[in-house]
């Protein structure tokens, strides 16, 4: 076992060394230097090093002589008084100059002789070879420099993100470029051009570092016109210039740009989205730049960054655009409605009305045949209905306008749901109503037109939507502290998806329009602003082919009056 063996015993001229050949061939530099530094004794590792004959050395050339000028200053400033006051030094780095003019790094620890007196006699110094040392430390230095220029570019992404998520329109999204990219590279100048809608030219969105008269002249450019802006654009891939001569050679037009301040180099490095440009940032610096191959990934990802939040802001400021065109149609709709409505409303009334008179005085007189009696009765028919739509219309411009109120006073639900069926049955052929309620008044606070307009119309939507006949079913409750009305049909149900739209204003169910039966799509959105006013509610529950249930729900006049107080 290699824990039994004996000791190694070396042979016995190994360690016959001489000390001479000990000191000449040493691992490392041994000098001995007078107090003022001229060369008293060197070994011959030390020559071989520095590639000076022993001769020149020992023959009054000091060592401070082999030193760059840095290290001279250093060794009279430092190394010099400290040896003196402390009698030793170490490990100083050097930089020593060659017989060749090489420089070699190196180490040394020196110590003082001196006399019984403490005057100094001699330097005794050691030197070691730094080279690989030296390099060791540049590595480092330069992969300590790396991760800190990543880590702030990291940190410059994470800022341009939150940047962009501020920014809401294209200029606000350039602007964000520009700023961050031009300090992300220490750029003197730079700007962000984008593709106009129809790819006729490239515009200058925003712009840093230029002069007034050069911005003047760069506004648009032709996609074809030959430069590092648009040929970054028409490859899809960055142009980077990294000195004049590069410039010159590639875009001899623009030799003029060659040395002008802020133009030593250039960078232009196209914002894409799916592969397709968009537009453009333009960097210029005023020294010589060299891309590195991080400098070109952080470019592409800034590119990238940039240039979705310059899509996301382009379709957002396209589509409030188009918002605010729909709005302005709206509006327009809206007035054109109003005014509409209230233009007909009088010759309509007075159509209205004369054409009852008629039908009344004929109906006593006698004097008209069946066939005029039931011409008049279609005119009265119909201008009542479209008196209906005229209302509704008018309700819902006072609406929009905020304009339409309500008169509150003490009414019966009760009452009033009855009186309601009363006056629909006549008029019905193919339905029946049944109405039923709790036999004791339900009292609650409201516009008794309004609420008769809101019962008349889930009633004659009971009536249109089942044109089959059947029953429709108005059952008035209380439910805690509401009074209810709940109307139901046996008609052509509601499909689910159509519900959550149910109310909302001009909207009508595919069904119904393919199904040929007629209206505007308003009723029920006036219906639940009526209910609304009076602080009530309305919802709906429908089975396709089997029928709906319209319920609404209002306080009671006790409720709202406790709620009051």
């Amino acid at each position: 076992m290699t824990g039994n063996r004996p000791p190694r015993q070396p042979p016995a001229l190994l360690l016959e060394e001489s000390l001479e050949d000990l000191y000449e061939h040493a691992p490392c530099g041994y000098v001995s230097t007078f107090p003022d530094g001229v060369f008293a004794k060197v070994n011959q590792t030390f020559l071989d090093w520095i590639g000076y004959e022993r001769g020149e050395l020992l023959g009054g050339k000091r060592f401070q002589e082999l030193l760059t000028v840095g290290g001279r200053i250093y060794y009279e400033t430092h190394y010099a008084p400290l040896l003196h006051m402390q009698s030793f030094v170490n490990e100083i780095a050097f930089d020593l100059l060659c017989h060749d003019g090489r420089h070699l790094p190196v180490l040394i620890n020196s110590v003082q002789k001196r006399d019984a007196a403490g005057a100094p006699l001699l330097n005794r110094t050691t030197i070691f070879d730094a080279t690989n040392r030296r390099e060791y430390e540049r590595e480092l230095l330069r992969a300590r420099k790396t991760a800190e220029q990543a880590t702030g570019r990291m940190a410059r992404l994470q800022a341009v993100s939150a940047a962009l998520a501020e920014a809401l329109t294209p200029a606000q999204v350039a602007e964000v470029i520009v700023h961050q990219g031009v300090a992300a590279l220490e750029a003197q100048a730079g700007l962000v051009a984008v593709v106009n809608d129809d790819s006729s030219n490239l515009e200058l969105v925003q712009a840093v570092g230029y002069p007034a008269e050069v911005l003047a002249s760069w506004q648009r450019f032709l996609p074809d016109t030959p430069m590092p802006l648009t040929d970054a654009v028409r490859v899809g891939e960055p142009i980077l210039l990294e000195s004049p001569e590069a410039l010159a050679d590639r875009y001899p037009h623009l030799a003029a740009m060659v040395g002008s301040p802020g133009n030593t180099s250039l960078a232009a490095i196209p914002l894409s989205v799916k592969g397709r440009a968009i537009g453009v940032l333009g960097l210029s610096f005023a020294a010589f730049r060299s891309f590195s191959a991080d400098d070109h990934t952080f470019l592409l990802t800034l590119a990238r960054q940039c240039a979705l939040a310059l899509e996301r802001a382009r379709l957002y400021e396209a589509e409030r655009a188009a918002r605010a065109e729909a709005q302005e149609a709206i509006h327009v709709r809206d007035t054109f409605l109003s005014i509409a409505s209230h233009e007909l409303k009088n010759p309509l009334t007075s159509l209205l009305g004369n054409a009852q008179l008629l039908q009344r005085r004929s109906a006593r007189a006698g004097t008209q045949s069946a066939r005029d009696q039931q011409n008049v009765a279609v005119i009265v028919d119909q201008a009542a209905r479209l008196n209906k739509l005229l209302t509704a219309l008018l309700d819902v411009s006072q609406m929009e306008a905020g304009q339409l109120s309500i008169e509150r006073t003490p009414l019966d639900l009760c009452e009033l749901a009855q009186r309601v069926t009363t006056d629909v049955q006549p008029t019905l052929t193919q339905h029946t109503i049944n109405a039923s309620n709790p036999g004791l008044p339900l009292i609650v606070n409201g516009d008794v037109l309004r609420l008769e307009q809101v019962l008349q119309n889930l009633l004659q939507n009971a009536i249109k939507y089942s044109p089959a006949g059947g029953r429709v079913t108005v059952a008035v409750e209380q439910r805690e502290q509401m009074a209810c009305v709940a109307v139901t049909d046996q008609g052509i149900g509601i499909p689910q998806s159509v519900l959550p739209r149910l109310f909302d204003r001009f909207y009508r169910a595919a069904q119904v329009d393919s199904g040929g039966i007629g209206g505007l799509g308003i009723g029920l959105y006036v219906v639940k602003e009526i209910v609304t006013l009076h602080d009530g509610t309305i919802t709906v529950t429908s089975t396709e082919g089997v029928g709906s249930t319209f319920t609404i729900c209002l306080p009671l006049a006790h409720q709202a009056a406790g709620d009051a107080g």
